[in-house]
Order: structure tokens, then C-alpha cells, then sequence
């Protein structure tokens, strides 16, 4: 059986969606992959329908999102073709469904088993169940006559994460069916159970958190979350991220550009020079050396453990007092996850965008995601710039040029924002990030390609960059995680 790789880029569309205007969504919460074979288009989306990230994919008919290594799966009907994305929609292989059955001419549904990472493919040819390899080889199949013998018309399917068995959707008999790894069946419902005009039920998945199901129906346009009996608890429309055609649906236990990976898992990361000098400073969460990294600790104290890549040095720790251990650890993955968080932070579509800032101002957002693009920051003299919401707000700012906060300016939050639900990313190659004179940051600050700077100001969360970070003077650097 042969896998094609492929390392062709993912062509992002211009072109914008249309966002919901108001969003439900809860702090921390996952989100979800959505495909519609009309617009050709893969879709990553809030749980409520706002647009995080989409690229242009071809006629897709099923996704699914693989919980080993979060890069996506992909049945493509037109080809006889199952496709691997990584999150960012660069192709990384293939391979051809006619391969194990020459028959099988028209993959519909694609899952992965969460048990033993293997892929399920539904065709709605052969009305047949295939289990195989992630290289295509079969292992095993069985007929959906299995469990009723009039779903000819198989569309979707899902990996269960609580025991292993399969749920799958049909939309000749109009119906979702929950049955064991061999084709048992377990129990079913009919559409109409969720939504009376539904009638063509497409995509499933499973919720990992909480057990429920997610299913589209192209007629209704709509994606519902469904309690295991059909119950409806939540749905949206499908046109809030730009689709008519729902098909594949695809539960992400990710929040989305938010998520840092490993990298949340500090209060300071970086892979260059990392220099804490002054008796005061105060560090409250770990540190980390990713690889390349090395320190320059003359003074301060660092409230949590020091973790250091066996590529990064730790010889100069002179007087600063860990109040944890020092540990090694593989620190590549984090870093990696950091310049893939701000990759993809990038590639968002705003929902507001701002040119310089560098007057007071109040940005108000939403509940759920707020996305701002900024061509530069540069704030002093206790000037603020307020993000204005909820404690269910979350706010990505996008910052392309100059980044800096002095004599006394803050990055306030207001109306019950929380830090934790604000990430900076400082993108493009630019001038040193600067955080000085009594500033405050509340926020995890990303650069993966710029030197960051604190003297004498406290940042409420994170420190991340690909180069320097130096903190100076009497600082502080507090990040619950």
C-alpha cells in the first residue's frame, strides 16, 4: 500500500466569511474543523461558528482530527482519496481508497480510532465500513447491512474516545447509528429527533470532554451538538462561517490560536539569551531553556522549576534562588508549538483592525473570540490601551510592527477580561519588544522572531520568544497556568 507525501503550502483564501456577530462561547473552550464540498473549503471554527482559520482544500466530504498528533484527516469523494493536513492546510500525503478495494470509489467518512490511532472510512458506493492503516493497508471491513440493511447511503463517521465503537450517519434513511468496532448495532435515532427538516444528516464527531455528538445536515445548514440520544443542546447555522453545504464536522480539543501547546506550560520560554539581574526581580511560574537557549541569572527569584533542553545551558545561575528544581526536558516540541501558534494567530481573519496606537484607546470586544490586527503599538507616559469585555471574552492581537510600552503605560483589562484569555503575537522580523519605566503587560506576550525586553514593569502571564529575553531592574513576570 503506498502513502503519497506531499509538502505542497496550503493556499489561503483572500477572500473574507462572514462572522457571527455575537458569540456564546465559553472561556477555554475546544472547537471544531467544518467542510463544505461547494465552497471547497476546511473551515476551523468556534463552537458557536466563529471563524478562526480556514484554507481551500477541494470537494471534502469528511474530516477528522487526529488526537495523536492534532493534524487533520480528510475523505476526498471526487478523488477515491484520504488526504493528511497539518493545522495549517499544507498536504503532507495521501493515499487512494481504491487501493484496498477496488470498488470503493467514493470515500465519504474518514475517523481515527482514538484506541489504536488507525483510520475508519465510510463508502457511499460499497455501503461498506473499512478499518486501516494510516498508509491505506485494510485491516479488517464489514457492510452497513450489518446493522441496517436500508443505510445504503453511509455519509459520516466518528471515533468514540469513551469505549472505541463507531458512531455513523446515513442520509438515505435519515438517521445517526451508534454500533460496535465489528458493525453491532447499539442503539440509533432518526434525524428528525434533533430537527424536524432534517433530512440529510453528513458530518459526525465525538465531544472527547463530554461524550456528546456533533452532526451537520446540508438541508438545514446546520451544525448541532447533540446529547447521545439525539437530544438537541446547542446548533448554529452553518452561514455563520460561511458555508451552504455542511458536510464534515470534526471536534478539536484545542481552543483554537490561543493554544500554545507545551509552550503554556511556562511563564518564560526562550531559545536565546535569558537574563534575570536585578535583587527584586520576581519570577512566579517556570522557566524554561529551549534548544539553544542559555541563562544569564546574576539576581531574583524564581517561584517555580527551571526546565532546560539538553541542547540550552544552565551554567550561571549566580544568585538566583529557584524555589523549585531544575529538571531536563525535550523543550523542541514547545517551541515548535509556539511558532505554530503564531503562525497560525497570523493567518486569522480579523474581526477588527487598527493602524498605529499610540493614544490611549478602548477596544471592545465580543463574548467568544475577538481577532485585532495592529501595524504598531507604541504607548508612554501612562497612556493605556483598554480591551473591554467579559470574562468570556478572549482576544488575540496581532501586532505587526513596533511593539512597546513605556513610562507608566499599561495594557489594561476591563469588564471582567481575563489575562490568561489575551495573547499578543509580535509578528514579522522588527525592533526589540519593549516593556519598561513601571509598565504593565496583562497578557502572554509571543515573538517568536523578535528580543524581548522588561525593566522595572510587571507582566500578568507569559514571556515567549524564539530570541532573547532580558528582564532588568526591579520586575515582575506572574503567570498562573
Amino acid at each position: 500500500m503506498k502513502l503519497h507525501s506531499s509538502a505542497a503550502p496550503a493556499r489561503l483564501l483572500l477572500a473574507s466569511v462572514l462572522l457571527s456577530a455575537v458569540s456564546t462561547a465559553q472561556v477555554g473552550q475546544s472547537t471544531l474543523w467544518a467542510s463544505d464540498d461547494v465552497t471547497r473549503t476546511i473551515y476551523h471554527v468556534t463552537q458557536d461558528g466563529v471563524v478562526l482559520f480556514f484554507f481551500e482544500a477541494g470537494v471534502v466530504s469528511s474530516l477528522a482530527v487526529d488526537p495523536g498528533d492534532d493534524t487533520l484527516w480528510a475523505a476526498k469523494e471526487g478523488f477515491s482519496r484520504i488526504v493528511h493536513y497539518d493545522r495549517l492546510g499544507n498536504q503532507l500525503g495521501f493515499f487512494e481508497t481504491t487501493d484496498y478495494d477496488a470498488g470503493a470509489t467514493r470515500p465519504e467518512g474518514v475517523a481515527v480510532d482514538y484506541f489504536d490511532g488507525t483510520l475508519w472510512v465510510v463508502d457511499d458506493v460499497t455501503s461498506t465500513v473499512y478499518n486501516v492503516e494510516t498508509d491505506g493497508t485494510l485491516i479488517g471491513s464489514f457492510t452497513t447491512a450489518t446493522f441496517d440493511p436500508l443505510a445504503t447511503s453511509p455519509q459520516g463517521i466518528a471515533g468514540d474516545p469513551q469505549d472505541g465503537t463507531l458512531w455513523l450517519t446515513d442520509n438515505l434513511t435519515d438517521a445517526v447509528y451508534h454500533v460496535t468496532a465489528t458493525g453491532a448495532l447499539i442503539d440509533w435515532f432518526p434525524a428528525d429527533v434533533f430537527a424536524q427538516a432534517a433530512n440529510n444528516p453528513q458530518g459526525i464527531s465525538v465531544d472527547e470532554i463530554n461524550g456528546t455528538l456533533w452532526v451537520t445536515d446540508r438541508v438545514t445548514q446546520t451544525v448541532y451538538n447533540l446529547e447521545r440520544d439525539g437530544t438537541e443542546i446547542h446548533s448554529f447555522a452553518s452561514a455563520h462561517y460561511g458555508s451552504n453545504n455542511p458536510t464534515g464536522i470534526a471536534y478539536d480539543r484545542s481552543a483554537g490560536p490561543l493554544d500554545l501547546g507545551q509552550a503554556a506550560d511556562f511563564g518564560i520560554l526562550g531559545c536565546g539569551l535569558v537574563s534575570i539581574r536585578h535583587a527584586d526581580t520576581l519570577i512566579e511560574g517556570d522557566v524554561a531553556l529551549a534548544p539553544g537557549g542559555r541563562q544569564n541569572f546574576f539576581h531574583g527569584l524564581i517561584e517555580g522549576s527551571m526546565f532546560v533542553d539538553p541542547n540550552a545551558d544552565d551554567t550561571k545561575l549566580n544568585s538566583v534562588q529557584i524555589s523549585g528544581t531544575v529538571l531536563a526536558r525535550e523543550l523542541g516540541p514547545a517551541m515548535q508549538d509556539a511558532r505554530m501558534a503564531s503562525d497560525t494567530a497570523a493567518s486569522v481573519t480579523p474581526t477588527q483592525s487598527f493602524g498605529n496606537v499610540n493614544t490611549s484607546q478602548t477596544i471592545t470586544g465580543t463574548d467568544g473570540f475577538n481577532v485585532i490586527d495592529i501595524e504598531r503599538v507604541s504607548l508612554r507616559f501612562g497612556e493605556k490601551l483598554t480591551l473591554s469585555g467579559t470574562s468570556a471574552s478572549r482576544f488575540l492581537l496581532n501586532v505587526h510592527g513596533r511593539f512597546r510600552l513605556s513610562s507608566g503605560s499599561e495594557l489594561v483589562l476591563e469588564g471582567g477580561v481575563l489575562p490568561e484569555n489575551v495573547l499578543v503575537n509580535v509578528i514579522d522580523n522588527g525592533g526589540i519588544v519593549r516593556i519598561t519605566g513601571h509598565s504593565t503587560l496583562r497578557g502572554t506576550l509571543l515573538t517568536p522572531h523578535r528580543r524581548i525586553r522588561v525593566g522595572r514593569s510587571v507582566v500578568e502571564g507569559a514571556l515567549i520568544s524564539g530570541w532573547n529575553i532580558r528582564i532588568w531592574g526591579a520586575s515582575t513576570i506572574r503567570y498562573a497556568n
